[in-house]
């Protein structure tokens, strides 16, 4: 859209200030690294974009082997029936997870998060009292609220 057109100094200061609204409907993965900690935008009336990335999900530990594959897509199910969560989209890239997702409580939300990231993690590395794994999740979870159907793309 701003490829063909030049922007005029009277309009950079209003496009700043649209792109630090739409930077506030994302939190956490790379983006707050070394930032100060913010809360995370949420919106019970819209659809939500959570992103989990993990570098350590590659080989035996991907979460595209078929044993990890069935559990991932199993467990997402029945923790959003649990709390309440409106999954209309999963998506395994095998060293991340895209879910499009809606929800009532943002308690339940957070339960809903903490919960499934346990799991997963627990379950592909094998890790269990005693066995530690280490560090499986690479950063917070992305989550971005998605705004319009060109977002949704």
């Amino acid at each position: 859209m701003f490829e063909s057109q030049s922007l005029t100094p009277a309009a950079k200061p209003h496009l700043k200030k649209e792109w630090g609204k739409l930077s506030r409907r994302a939190h956490g993965g790379e983006l707050n690294l070394g930032k100060r900690k913010e809360f995370r935008p949420l919106d019970r009336r819209k659809w939500l974009h959570l992103i989990l990335k993990s570098t350590q999900a590659r080989g035996k530990h991907s979460m595209l082997t078929p044993a990890n594959r069935i559990f991932v897509a199993k467990l997402i199910e029945a923790k959003s029936k649990r709390f309440g969560i409106k999954v209309q989209a999963l998506a395994n890239v095998g060293n991340h997870l895209h879910l499009k997702l809606r929800f009532d409580s943002k308690f339940k939300f957070q339960n809903f998060l903490r919960s499934i990231t346990a799991l997963i993690a627990r379950f592909v590395t094998g890790a269990r009292k005693g066995k530690p794994f280490g560090k499986f999740w690479d950063a917070l979870a992305h989550t971005r609220v998605i705004k319009t159907g060109r977002e949704e793309l």
